[in-house]
């Protein structure tokens, strides 16, 4: 259970930064894609999947940042073991 938690926060955080490096405000995006993801189905196409990437074109505007949104600066993660099961994620700013 522990390991799946980990997991899931891993995910979610990994989906936050690519929404954030893409200037989307990450709230509004995720809500968006569970939404979107509910209403698809057990096995979407992979041309609706893409559809809900970051990156992707079709996304409704209102999820951008403000006009002068900046990218944050590159950030590499990087997860080290504690000798245990934890990991403890730190970032090499560049």
């Amino acid at each position: 259970r522990g390991q799946m938690s980990r997991n899931l926060r891993a995910v979610v955080y990994s989906i936050t930064e690519t929404a954030l490096l893409n200037g989307l405000k990450p709230y509004l995006y995720l809500t968006y894609v569970l939404d979107q993801l509910r209403w698809m189905g057990p096995f979407p196409e992979e041309e609706k999947l893409d559809q809900l990437l970051p990156w992707s074109k079709e996304l409704p505007e209102e999820f951008g940042q403000q006009s002068n949104f900046e990218p944050p600066r590159k950030r590499a993660a990087h997860f080290e073991n504690q000798g245990t099961d934890d990991y403890l994620l730190t970032e090499n700013q560049g």
